[in-house]
């Protein structure tokens, strides 16, 4: 599943931080994370459960508490992290949701 929402690939997650990145400041927040995240969902590059605000919340909060500088925004290097946090609290929430 990982590989259809393209978040393993280098390229692809580079692309996905140019995309997001709009200002080129290296760092981004949470808003500007939600809109991508809104955009993709409802393209139909994501699935809908990626878009739980609960779950991507969390994901962005656990992206930033694991940050080495400590500052409450992700740059380029944490990318990768916040995207796979991203997927997994979307996909537990939805699991979760599924069974109760």
């Amino acid at each position: 599943e990982m590989r259809k929402v393209k978040i393993v690939e280098e390229r692809d997650r580079q692309l996905l931080w140019k995309r997001l990145d709009k200002n080129g400041d290296g760092v981004v927040d949470l808003p500007e994370i939600g809109e991508l995240v809104a955009d993709l969902c409802k393209s139909g590059s994501w699935p809908r459960w990626l878009s739980n605000e609960t779950a991507l919340a969390k994901a962005y909060k656990a992206t930033v508490d694991e940050s080495i500088d400590g500052d409450d925004k992700v740059e380029r290097e944490e990318f990768h992290a916040l995207l796979l946090n991203i997927f997994w609290f979307g996909k537990l929430a939805e699991i979760f949701h599924d069974i109760a």
